[in-house]
């Protein structure tokens, strides 16, 4: 298994309007990294049908840390959030945002758009899940929030 290679499907399926087959994607990968040490995806690893106790094997040569895995799970989070920036134009539009099971609440703060930085908040009420813009600090940034 290639954690980032897994990101950039997810992400694609999210691009592509499939945003909740993406979830399983990210519930994978976390449930890895929750077996890895210090919680580190490694660049490759295997495994077996899942049963407790069982955990992901690491491959002998595979780096970890490795960079790309780290950054797997930021795409990952612009996947399921629906995350789409425009720096250029100065624009982030949230199409249908989502957060798996295991994450009730995310606050993003520091999020470059351009020249910009921008706070945003997501809440998962069962299935559903809002987003909020928290702040805004530099150039103005036009913001649109669509909602499943």
């Amino acid at each position: 298994m290639w954690p980032h290679d897994n990101a950039i499907i997810a992400l694609g399926l999210s691009l592509n309007g499939h945003t909740r087959a993406a979830l399983p994607v990210l519930s994978a990968l976390h449930d890895a990294a929750v077996g890895m040490r210090y919680h580190r995806l490694p660049e490759l690893y295997c495994g077996f049908q899942r049963a407790n106790g069982i955990r992901p094997v690491l491959y002998p040569v595979s780096c970890s840390p490795q960079g790309w895995a780290a950054g797997a799970l930021f795409m990952l989070l612009q996947a399921v959030t629906g995350l789409l920036p425009d720096a250029p134009a100065r624009r982030l539009h949230i199409r249908e945002p989502l957060l798996p099971p295991f994450i009730h609440e995310l606050l993003i703060e520091g999020l470059a758009i351009g020249g910009s930085r921008v706070a945003l908040q997501f809440t998962r009420r069962g299935t559903r899940t809002l987003a909020n813009l928290l702040d805004v600090e530099g150039d103005p940034v036009h913001v649109t929030i669509e909602l499943a």
